[in-house]
């Protein structure tokens, strides 16, 4: 009997967020900047000689059990576990017999760095593995994509999906006709040292439910639909500057997109948030926004070497924590071991 493990990075959103959302990729078509990050969601997937499947959460510390001839039920912190091998059992000639999943992660859900995402990337790269499903990473990523937003009815765009899946430095683009070009960026490889000596990801304290949020910047109106021209503007320039070795721009564009990403909701910001990106600014930040839909979770601050210690103290004074990473260029991995159990047996 094989064990099935897979690994799904999670993601900083860096420029253009929002232009990947339904309503205005139709109208106009999305532009997304983003990397994956040395933070991820593992899954493991064990088969079992009945009809029984267990999922183990270590984050929850939860464990359910279900049976494999019934639809799983949406019960709380395993809905989407629970919804993503619903999907997988009505698509795709899986194996009749149970099986146990097990699953954590790096962060937590509303950290805005696309946990949610991950973790259906991570279970659907895990059944790949197991049944040789013929899915490429496009149609996986899209697959992911389907059982977020249309199955179980998640307000989002599309970037966590396909960020998760392909990995590394990407501009992502979100075509009319609901295609996506991913484009690996090669970037000069002291610009990307550069990039990351000076990027710093500090947690607010506080988690989103970033459902809800994004649901209120839906762009429904002509003013939004401007906001989010302006986003997907921010993240066309970035690339430019990253390919053009200047990063004088980058913490400018930040704070930038901040600005403007405040205009869709209220929900984006709130006053703990106003105040931890004055205090980052005013310890020597070039810029600073709050990565995913806002609200809480991550800052990715851009500031010079000389100013982090600076500004990590001076956040975690205010109950902040400074979170250590690495650029992660590679996307979904999936692996396959023989049990040890197996093996003393034999």
């Amino acid at each position: 009997m094989c064990i099935i493990h897979s690994v799904a990075p999670l993601r900083i959103g860096i420029g253009g967020g929002s232009s990947d959302l339904a309503q205005f990729v139709h109208k106009f078509g999305g532009e997304v900047l983003n990397v994956t990050i040395n933070k991820c969601v593992y899954s493991t997937l064990v088969p079992r000689q009945d009809d029984k499947i267990t999922i183990h959460s270590e984050d929850y510390d939860i464990k359910h059990e279900y049976d494999i001839h019934k639809d799983l039920p949406y019960n709380g912190e395993l809905s989407l576990v629970c919804g993503t091998i619903n999907r997988i059992k009505k698509d795709f000639d899986i194996p009749k017999i149970g099986f146990d999943i097990y699953l954590r992660s790096d962060a937590p859900p509303g950290a805005g760095l696309g946990t949610s995402s991950a973790v259906v990337v991570s279970i659907l790269g895990l059944f790949r593995q197991w049944c040789n499903l013929d899915v490429d990473r496009y149609e996986l990523a899209h697959l992911a994509w389907s059982i977020e937003r249309e199955d179980m009815k998640m307000a989002g765009g599309k970037q966590d999906e396909y960020s998760s899946t392909f990995g590394g430095f990407n501009l992502m683009k979100f075509h009319q006709d609901d295609t996506v070009t991913i484009i690996p960026l090669r970037i000069p490889r002291n610009t990307e040292l550069e990039l990351r000596n000076n990027l710093l990801l500090i947690y607010s304290g506080k988690t989103h439910k970033s459902g809800d949020i994004i649901m209120s910047q839906t762009p429904n109106t002509e003013e939004k639909f401007k906001w989010i021209n302006h986003i997907k503007d921010i993240s066309h320039s970035m690339v430019e500057d990253i390919l053009a070795k200047d990063l004088s721009n980058f913490g400018e564009l930040l704070s930038l997109e901040w600005e403007y990403k405040k205009r869709l909701s209220n929900k984006v910001s709130n006053e703990h948030l106003e105040n931890l990106h004055k205090i980052a600014m005013d310890n020597g930040a070039n810029g600073a926004k709050i990565t995913g839909a806002g609200g809480g979770g991550m800052f990715v601050i851009y500031a010079s070497w000389d100013k982090r210690c600076r500004i990590i103290k001076a956040m975690e004074s205010k109950g902040c924590k400074n979170i250590d990473f690495n650029f992660n260029g590679e996307g979904l991995k999936t692996w396959s071991i023989r049990d040890e159990k197996d093996n003393k047996s034999s």
